[in-house]
């Protein structure tokens, strides 16, 4: 017998993370007859549930209020591509896939912290499980034009953030000096920060004021390698907006004093 307890749902829409349909054949074929359909359960392979409710009238049923914590906490972006799994009684497993294809690296940090282990986190400095983060942040896959920086001290903390010349140009930041929007990968933390682009004698595009204030607040240091990847739904409206993916390098494990 055919197993017809999955269906997808690719990210394509720009209000992905506010709702998502159930399509109406697996509705109609699967949802039919179960008792509670107002409440629903997601699980992704980490063993991590999200409570979600459930929307329905005679056009569509959808996953609502909690939905977009489960995009939030999943980092999942648009082009993103999921897949869902009903185990019975509105609970349902879920794979993320992003564009490469590929299933999705998971954040080890789970969203779940009570008081105490929230007291812990900011009591402790981590020791990262990227070795070589340079090579974690080469091996990362995106659809999005993206560029890598490792910061150092001449490279972000003092000094502006240089953007590679060839990827100005190509991507149109070289006739853009007003601000740009940074934001982390998770799509929490925004912060303004000027481009400052200069003709003459060559050419020079790079991250100014503003920069620093968003590595502090994304506990950023010096030899993190960071990926920074272009909104193009930002493009489309005329503004400049990055999403920053961060490898860190090795924290030395510590207890505040």
């Amino acid at each position: 017998m055919v197993d017809r307890n999955h269906f997808f749902k690719c990210m394509i829409h720009g209000n992905y993370a506010e709702k998502l349909i159930i399509p109406k054949a697996f509705r109609t074929q699967k949802l039919n007859g179960v008792g509670d359909c107002r409440h629903a359960k997601l699980r992704t392979k980490r063993g991590e549930t999200w409570n979600v409710k459930m929307k329905s009238d005679d056009e569509e049923m959808r996953l609502d209020k909690g939905w977009k914590e489960f995009v939030k906490d999943n980092e999942v972006c648009l082009g993103d591509f999921l897949v869902f799994e009903h185990k019975g009684n509105m609970v349902f497993d879920v794979l993320l896939f992003d564009p490469s294809a590929c299933e999705k690296e998971y954040c080890s940090t789970s969203k779940k912290k009570n008081t105490a282990a929230k007291h812990k986190i900011a009591e402790l400095m981590y020791e990262s499980s990227e070795q070589d983060p340079l090579k974690a942040a080469e091996a990362y896959r995106t659809s999005r034009p993206h560029f890598i920086k490792q910061i150092t001290a001449n490279s972000g903390f003092k000094t502006p953030l240089d953007i590679p010349l060839n990827f100005a140009r190509s991507n149109g930041l070289l006739d853009n000096g007003k601000k740009v929007a940074l934001r982390d990968h998770r799509k929490k933390n925004l912060q303004n920060v000027n481009l400052l682009v200069r003709h003459i004698p060559h050419a020079r595009v790079r991250f100014g004021s503003g920069t620093i204030q968003f590595f502090k607040g994304n506990d950023i240091r010096l030899g993190d390698v960071c990926v920074f990847e272009l909104d193009p739904t930002a493009k489309k409206k005329g503004k400049i907006a990055f999403y920053v993916k961060v490898f860190r390098g090795l924290r030395k494990a510590r207890t505040k004093k």
